[in-house]
This record gives C-alpha cells, structure tokens and sequence, in this order.
C-alpha cells in the first residue's frame, strides 16, 4: 500500500462512524448480561427517565431500558452532522479540536457517558 492509499484509507475510517455503532442489539443484549442486577439498574437509571429508585428491575427490563437509549442515541449519532457532534461535545464542556474526526467525536462522546454511567454503578 502506497502512503497515498494509506492516508485516503486512514481518513476515510476517521470521518466514519466508529464500528461499535454498528453491532447488532443482540450482540450488545449479551455483553449487557454478564454485568450485575446492581450495575445494570445503575445504568438504565442513569439513562431513563422513566426508571424510579424505589421500584424494582430485574435484569432484562434494564438491559432493554439500556438497549433502548442506545438505539435511540446511535441512530441520531449516525445521521447528525459534524458540527452538530462539536456543538454536543462542547456542551459536555468537552476539548474539540477543530480538525476532530467524526470518529473522534463520537468515541469521545461516548466515553464522557460511560465514564458517567460508571460513576453513577459506583456510588450505589
């Protein structure tokens, strides 16, 4: 591979969506399903704003409130334009360069909310 066929192939991958966006729900049910009841009601409350404290959820009815939200999260993500994802970002009050990739953005995105989802699994 020539370096001009490596730098289109490197800047065609970094203005894409990255590859996770595109697994299917049934792969991303089973990785859900190894997490606990605790981390799991965690995350779907952190994401749903129908999910209340006092009632209980078993397994499936969070990873489907999870599903759910991502579904819903990775459709506007894929079609959304690139200054809509910087303008996102900097909401998060996020660093955005202004040559950030769509891919880059994306990630970034996407580990703010882990990370919150992560702290929120934590404190519980």
């Amino acid at each position: 591979m020539t370096s001009q066929a490596l730098k289109k192939a490197i800047a065609r991958v970094a203005d894409s969506n990255p590859p996770w966006l595109n697994y299917p729900l049934p792969h991303l049910h089973g990785s859900l399903y190894v997490l606990s009841c605790d981390e799991l009601g965690a995350a779907s409350s952190r994401v749903s704003t129908h999910h209340t404290a006092k009632k209980h959820y078993d397994k499936m009815s969070c990873i489907d409130i999870i599903l759910e939200h991502f579904d819903s999260c990775r459709t506007s993500l894929m079609s959304c334009s690139l200054a809509f994802l910087r303008v996102r970002l900097q909401n998060l009050n996020l660093t955005v360069s202004p040559n950030m990739s769509r891919f880059d953005m994306i990630t970034e995105e996407s580990e703010n909310v882990d990370n919150k989802v992560e702290t929120a699994a934590e404190l519980m």
